[in-house]
């Protein structure tokens, strides 16, 4: 930023609202440029300061580091500021590290991984080369990580990279695209490329996107779908000539619920012939799920009622009829601001409330159990049925749980604690297992789950991980897959 006019401020936030899961300790920040910085909210101490280099301490905790420009030159603006953590500053031991220990040592069970969400794949707005992320972009929140930060993690992991290309993706970005990750790529890794993600999924912009341009093309019905396949097979044909005699894995992806659009997309054009693999996402969820409809309901009714009544009970907050309305409907938060409880003050209430549902998670585990081995099992080999037919492996692009409230039941926060909490069950280890032994049974290939770390919340508890610092022992699910990932697999 150039400029700064009085009493303005620019300012952002690093380690924001993780709980203090990052390290503390001696952290050093570099700038270019003429300014004034101040650091505070984990900063307890600027431990030395000269233009262009700050040393702070800091103490891990939800606040994070805050970054603010005071002041500016305007002939020599403050720029590319950058922070290290402790020990990776210049100089330092690990200097010129660009990945964290443990984000490294936790991935060492694995053999590949699949870049969705680190390319920012689900709406994407990159169309040409140029609009790429690079590494010098002062942030990638926007466009994603840039395909060289992907395989450098490929190359150091020893792991084959999984590509979603961007829907709008124009042929000269793909054969760029391709030949970068050739040229960087080490010998004896094997790239995978699917066009975006989920384009079958309403959801996403690229389902529109897909509708329109296949409404455009008078391609015929179901227009999204033959569009989808048909610019998968460009996309495919594009970075098989690039690759030549070196080996690529040409992935179709489909929807797991309903094996038609498996047949709509392989038979389009002759699609399947220019894959290898089919994927799908065949995610394990209660049965009926939860969504609001009558079965949604009377599902969901059911499970919370005992976590509401336990909470009324506990005495925790003097609930009275119109609070205690509003924490039947789910909406924990209202009913406390209704007694005056917000933020801290209505900490000890909602950790009450976590400490119940983690004794009522019997009912959702036991659903789960059954349709372990029934409708999830039956996509499996739906889909392996389908896979044979058109020659191809069968593959999960995501794969795990999918517990969460849909709709006005993901704001129902008594499903969402009793949710979170079935996920932490240790229980849910050998769900994993089973699940994962289906795959096997079922004749399934390369399973890839979603996802490595991630915090839990009302929108899913993805993580295997839900802190990348997490004990292994309190994450039953990425254990489940790690031991599953090194054992031996049956050959096909």
């Amino acid at each position: 930023m150039p400029v700064l006019t009085d009493g303005q401020e620019a300012w952002t936030l690093c380690c924001r609202e993780i709980r203090g899961h990052y390290p503390s300790g001696v952290y050093t920040v570099q700038y270019d440029g003429t300014g004034e910085l101040k650091f505070d909210y984990d900063v307890r101490e600027i431990v030395s300061s000269e233009k262009g280099l700050v040393k702070l301490r800091v103490e891990a905790g939800d606040g994070g580091i805050h970054v603010v420009l005071l002041k500016t030159d305007p002939a020599d603006p403050v720029r590319n500021i950058r922070i290290w953590m402790p020990g990776y500053g210049p100089g330092e031991e690990h200097d010129g590290e660009m990945f964290y220990p443990t984000f490294l040592e936790r991935l060492k069970p694995f053999g590949l991984i699949r870049y969705m969400d680190w390319g920012r794949t689900n709406n994407s707005d990159i169309k040409t080369w140029a609009d790429r992320p690079l590494m010098t972009d002062a942030s990638w929140n926007r466009g994603g990580v840039p395909i060289e930060m992907m395989v450098e993690l490929a190359n150091r992991t020893n792991t084959d990279p999984w590509f979603c290309v961007p829907h709008l993706a124009d042929d000269d970005y793909i054969k760029r695209m391709a030949e970068l990750i050739k040229a960087s790529l080490k010998p004896g890794l094997t790239p995978y490329f699917e066009l975006s993600n989920e384009v079958w999924n309403w959801q996403f912009q690229q389902a529109q996107y897909a509708k329109k341009q296949g409404e455009a093309a008078n391609i015929g019905s179901p227009d999204w779908l033959r569009w989808y396949s048909r610019r998968s097979v460009q996309m495919l044909d594009i970075c098989k000539n690039v690759f030549g005699d070196r080996p690529i894995v040409r992935i179709l992806a489909s929807q797991a619920g309903w094996s038609w659009t498996a047949e709509q997309i392989l038979s389009f054009e002759g699609a399947a012939s220019h894959a290898d693999a089919l994927a799908i996402a065949p995610y394990f969820n209660t049965n009926p799920n939860m969504s609001p409809n009558e079965k949604g309901n009377a599902f969901v009714e059911p499970i919370t009622k005992p976590v509401i009544d336990a909470l009324l009970a506990s005495g925790v907050v003097p609930f009275n009829a119109e609070s205690e309305a509003l924490l039947r409907k789910g909406k924990v938060s209202a009913a406390l601001k209704l007694h005056g409880l917000e933020w801290d003050k209505a900490r000890p209430a909602m950790q009450k409330l976590r400490e119940i549902a983690d004794k009522h998670t019997q009912a959702v585990l036991e659903n789960v159990s059954k349709e372990i081995d029934t409708g999830n099992y039956k996509w499996m080999t739906e889909h392996k049925s389908i896979a044979d037919k058109y020659k191809l492996k069968l593959f999960t692009y995501e794969a795990g749980q999918h517990l969460v409230g849909v709709g006005e039941h993901a704001n129902n926060e008594v499903l969402e604690a009793l949710l979170t909490a079935t996920n932490r069950r240790p229980e849910m280890y050998d769900l994993y297992k089973r699940y994962l032994a289906n795959w096997d049974r079922a004749g399934g290939d390369l399973l890839c789950a979603f996802s490595y770390a991630g915090q839990f919340s009302k929108w899913g508890s993805w993580g295997s991980l839900e802190w990348m610092d997490q004990p292994l022992e309190a994450a039953p699910k990425y254990r489940a897959l790690a031991e599953w990932a090194q054992s031996p697999k049956p050959v096909r």
